[in-house]
């Protein structure tokens, strides 16, 4: 890739591209350079440019918006609540385990032995669902 290294424009038009740039938190040379990328992408002319005719910055922001919607509704349809039912699932056979050892008599030093064991495991599972959710998260981030 070539490189141009001079551009010359009015300087009243450099100061409002510095402005700009800095507002957006990029140098001119970046600014200058997304600014021609805007135009190509949209297919605009910056000569013949009119908002209100050519260009509407809300249906961008629109499209943009319901891109990022779309995007957490499929997280949360594969992704969260799967795993929020994973770890009802097992919240529940806990409990009703747990229950089940206060049903039958089990002495109390018993009890508390066979509760860790089951914190352990509850733990070890929700462990184990964190990090099919980390792997999940970055498999659909690597798909866009």
């Amino acid at each position: 890739m070539s490189l141009s290294t001079h551009i010359r424009i009015r300087t009243d038009v450099d100061a409002r591209a510095e402005t700009m740039a800095k507002k957006l938190g990029l140098k001119k040379k970046e600014f200058v350079e997304e600014a021609v990328l805007f135009f190509v992408r949209h297919n605009l002319s910056p000569i013949n440019f009119s908002p209100s005719a050519d260009f509407d910055l809300s249906q961008l922001v629109q499209k943009s918006t319901e891109r990022i919607i779309s995007y957490i509704k499929h997280q949360e349809q594969e992704m969260i609540a799967p795993l929020a039912l994973e770890v009802l699932r097992a919240q529940i056979a806990v409990q009703a385990l747990m229950n089940l050892i206060i049903d039958v008599n089990i002495p109390a030093e018993e009890q508390a032995s066979v509760a860790n064991k089951l914190e352990e495991y509850m733990n070890s599972q929700v462990e184990k669902l964190q990090i099919h959710a980390h792997q999940g998260h970055q498999s659909a981030a690597g798909r866009e």
